[in-house]
């Protein structure tokens, strides 16, 4: 089973009388009912020059064992500060299981680059498929000017199918 789904996120600019403070406000938009990949907090104020964290997560997944995220934004107006990716950490508010407590689920993609980030993944037999909600990765994030800008966010999931399904 692969599953996709596409978020946009806005982020608004108000300009508030003197002293000058500009905020930017952002507004997540849910996708359909079962599965989701989101964006959460849904709305968040800062001004320029603070910084504020958004956490990337799944809700309601069955049986997943990979993924591939991809955030992005306008990097004219917010600048990626931190990076925690929460892989692994399925025991505690992640997903994806490690194989092993020496081993962790393999991450072939975890790049950043200007206004973009994508971090792609799976778990390693012998570990359990994940179900539930959890995040997928901590992106902290800055402003750094006034303007607009939107977040697009777009998620594959994996499944591992079971031997007797066909085709696998």
């Amino acid at each position: 089973m692969k599953v996709s789904r596409s978020i946009s996120i806005v982020v608004l600019l108000f300009v508030l009388s003197l002293p000058p403070s500009f905020l930017v406000r952002i507004s997540a938009v849910r996708a359909a009912e079962g599965t989701v990949v989101e964006v959460l907090p849904n709305s968040v104020t800062a001004g320029v020059g603070q910084s504020f964290v958004i956490n990337v997560t799944v809700v309601n997944v069955q049986n997943l064992n990979g993924l591939d995220v991809t955030v992005n934004w306008n990097s004219t107006v917010l600048q990626l500060t931190m990076v925690d990716v929460r892989l692994g950490y399925a025991d505690t508010d992640g997903v994806l299981y490690n194989s092993s407590v020496t081993s962790s689920p393999y991450i072939a993609i975890n790049s950043t680059q200007d206004g973009l980030y994508e971090i792609a993944g799976t778990s390693e037999a012998p570990a359990p498929s994940f179900n539930g909600t959890g995040n997928i990765v901590q992106l902290t994030l800055k402003v750094i000017d006034s303007g607009n800008s939107t977040f697009g966010l777009g998620s594959e999931l994996y499944d591992y199918p079971p031997p007797e399904r066909m085709p696998r």
